[in-house]
């Protein structure tokens, strides 16, 4: 009897310890940061929740991360028609507590990552801003916050891609969408990649790394939009969507071995299996790595500047939408300059002409229509660039009975004076015709969709296209020629 005592005992306690164990892994294993991405030389990826902190390995000096709060900021947009709420994020302000230092990180489309105590700190994606999307929602978001680290001094990937578009210039058109973006007039669509504006075979698209094709539309198309994809040597998955089958290189089928800069084929304008996209042409460029899709932005950010020339890049910040009388709030501090350079000066000029020369200001739009802001930042050396914001103030009363579109022109880079210069218009839902001011004193003309044009000196040239609403507001769009 002694002995069934003693092993009925040890068995309890063994399942009581057993028990214990359990317990504490779970709850270690509940409370444990969700690691999305630890890939040597590419940013750590992870995720918290409010309260929940993480320490970083020897590699980030052991670095602690907690997450504080979150606050998000939405805007009206009345073009929804299902049943959540009429409304998207633009932005989100993120309390982080690194090591005893409190921080706060803006989370928006168009920010590059911050650099805090030696990391650079981006915010990849809001749970609760996941949450609303109707598509493309951020895979398996679980925690409220998805970041991602590099240590400070370190390229963000550290095998440099190749920008994907030649002979490109950042926002030539005024369509572009990026990482968190709402992509306008859509559903509620916050984007996920980088799209690149452009006429349709006017620019060549090359491969951004080496490695391997591993999904090909080829020799017919794919019946959506011609996604390519390339496995990277280093395991990373590039895609290409919407080049038109007719310009795509003839030999890239799967199991090719493609080389860095490698020619691919052309933008293009190819949707749902046809050449749909007739008011947004543009090439869409995404990573995905270990099933779950990444933010290229501050990658194609630091391509474009090993790429090409330009100085500074202004970044008015692509789509606000706004009720009239609204309050609104533009922020130019996103422009991003040379590491050797800096900002020295910024300055909006506002729908209705008034200029302000800080990178901050707020404003109201009285009348509904579609506005443009104009953002011209200047650097310590002198160098200047402009960039456009788009500004939809909505009528209440037609909701999606309004005027948009986009513009382009070709080419887009090394445009000489005396080259002729190819302008496109794709504004629909317009009463009237549509009214073009090339930006060099020349009289302003009338443009259908597509029309020519020669500058005869070398400058830098905002073209405005002005047209009417089918309740008579104002519509304005621009865009920056740069002639050398």
């Amino acid at each position: 009897m002694n002995i069934i005592n003693s092993v009925i005992s040890y068995i309890h306690s063994t399942l009581i310890w057993l028990l214990f164990l359990f317990a504490v892994f779970s709850s270690c294993s509940n409370h444990s940061p969700a690691i999305i991405l630890n890939k040597p030389g590419y940013p750590l990826i992870f995720e918290l929740k409010r309260n929940q902190s993480i320490v970083l390995d020897s590699n980030y000096s052991k670095t602690e991360i907690k997450l504080i709060d979150i606050e998000l900021f939405n805007e009206p947009n009345i073009w929804f028609d299902d049943t959540l709420p009429k409304h998207n994020y633009f932005t989100a302000i993120v309390k982080l507590k690194v090591n005893d230092t409190v921080i706060i990180i803006p989370c928006r489309p168009y920010q590059m990552p911050v650099t805090v105590s030696g990391l650079r700190i981006y915010i990849e994606g809001i749970k609760q801003w996941n949450n609303e999307a109707r598509l493309g929602e951020i895979d398996r978001l679980t925690g409220d916050v998805r970041l991602a680290v590099r240590p400070a001094g370190f390229p963000w990937f550290e095998k440099t891609i190749a920008f994907p578009v030649t002979d490109y210039v950042w926002r030539a058109s005024a369509y572009y969408n990026t990482w968190l973006s709402l992509v306008p007039y859509n559903l509620r669509y916050y984007h996920r990649g980088e799209d690149f504006g452009a006429i349709p075979d006017h620019l060549f698209v090359i491969a951004p790394t080496d490695g391997m094709v591993i999904k090909s539309p080829l020799p017919a198309g794919d019946g959506r939009s011609n996604t390519l994809q390339i496995l990277s040597t280093d395991s990373i998955e590039y895609s290409f969507s919407h080049m038109d089958i007719e310009s795509m290189v003839p030999s890239l089928i799967v199991g090719l071995t493609i080389q860095k800069g490698d020619t691919l084929g052309k933008t293009g304008m190819t949707w749902s299996g046809k050449k749909s996209q007739v008011a947004d042409p543009h090439l869409h460029f995404s990573a995905r790595i270990h099933e779950t899709e990444i933010s290229l932005f501050p990658a194609v950010i630091e391509s474009y500047f090993n790429t090409y020339p330009d100085a500074v890049l202004a970044i008015a910040g692509g789509y606000r939408f706004a009720l009239p009388g609204q309050e609104i709030l533009v922020d130019g501090t996103r422009s991003v300059a040379r590491k050797e350079d800096s900002i020295l000066h910024y300055e909006w000029e506002l729908p209705g002409g008034t200029t302000v020369k800080r990178p901050l200001v707020k404003f109201v739009i009285g009348k509904p229509g579609l506005y443009s802001a104009l953002l011209k930042v200047t650097t310590l050396s002198g160098a200047v660039d402009r960039d456009f914001l788009q500004i939809r103030v909505f009528d209440l009363r037609r909701k999606k009975n309004i005027t948009y579109g986009w513009i382009y022109h070709s080419p887009v880079r090394n445009i000489h004076r005396g080259d002729t210069v190819t302008i496109v218009t794709r504004l629909m839902n317009v009463i009237g015709a549509i009214q073009m001011d090339a930006g060099d004193g020349s009289p302003v003309r009338t443009i259908n969709s597509e029309t020519y044009h020669i500058y005869n000196e070398p400058g830098n040239y905002v073209v405005t296209v002005s047209a009417t609403g089918p309740a008579g507001e104002p519509v304005t769009l621009q865009m920056e020629i740069k002639v050398q």
